[in-house]
């Protein structure tokens, strides 16, 4: 009986004693599990069941009562950490894309670096080296798991390039920046609008540009209005690819996307 209650006081204790770090999307929590797995205790911001609301103090409290806050360096983490740090001004900052060179559009850095599966293999590095520099006696255990993790996506790159390669896709029409480091890495070209419904007046002229193009794909954001892309796709013939970037499934996302914009159909 009496080892029971100090195992049980003890469990507390245990739990608290793990390193916490705060995210902000699931997609950050993978690439940190694939290198930490259990060592470390993972918050994140946005989580697919659970809306996010600034306004919720119990759960803003609990966010900034991490040690630390890895980042991709996106625009709303600075906001977001601004106001952790109103919390608990000892939570440290790690960006997990530091030193990673990014593309800039019209001056504008494009953040969305995880899409290109080898400067993946740059953020695995950068969580590894951060995690050793927190918890150096775990070491070895983090640096087996990065090896692996480097190899698994090696694998996955040279997947990803052969399915792009026999196939016939050369570009595709998208509504955002998310898809041009993908877009880059494998040489396709990514055609970008406004999402919107065309006026009359307009339909011509996209019609003959994306035969021009030969856009047979459209990728949209997961949860955007499907309307619009069921619209624009019927004008042109295309087929409407859905895809969610911050998704904790990164690579069976990415592996699927890539499959449905290398069918034919």
């Amino acid at each position: 009986m009496h080892k029971l209650i100090v195992v049980l006081l003890f469990l507390p204790l245990y739990a608290f004693s793990f390193t916490t770090i705060t995210v902000t999307y699931p997609v950050e929590q993978y690439f940190i599990e694939k290198i930490a797995q259990n060592k470390v205790y993972i918050r994140t911001i946005h989580l697919k069941h659970d809306k996010f609301s600034i306004n919720d103090k119990v759960k803003i409290n609990k966010l900034s009562n991490s040690k630390y806050y890895f980042t991709l360096d996106l625009p709303e983490e600075k906001k977001f950490y601004k106001l952790f740090l109103t919390k608990n001004s000892a939570m440290t900052l790690f960006d997990m894309s530091h030193s990673i060179e990014k593309m800039k559009i019209y001056g504008k850095v494009n953040p969305y670096i995880w899409l290109d599966p080898i400067l993946v293999r740059d953020i695995a590095k950068n969580i590894y080296e951060m995690l050793v520099s927190i918890q150096v006696e775990d070491k070895e255990f983090f640096e087996e798991n990065y090896k692996n993790f480097l190899n698994e996506l090696d694998e996955f790159y040279l997947e990803l390039r052969e399915s792009i390669l026999h196939s016939e896709v050369y570009g595709f029409l998208a509504y955002s920046d998310y898809w041009d480091y993908l877009a880059s890495r494998f040489r396709l070209k990514v055609y970008k609008n406004e999402y919107r419904y065309l006026k009359i007046d307009e339909v011509s002229a996209f019609i003959r540009f994306a035969r021009k193009e030969n856009i047979k794909k459209i990728i949209i954001k997961k949860n955007i209005s499907y309307e619009i892309a069921q619209s624009l796709a019927g004008h042109i013939g295309a087929t409407i690819i859905e895809h969610n970037i911050f998704s904790h499934e990164w690579k069976s996302n990415l592996f699927l996307l890539v499959r449905k914009l290398s069918r034919s159909e």
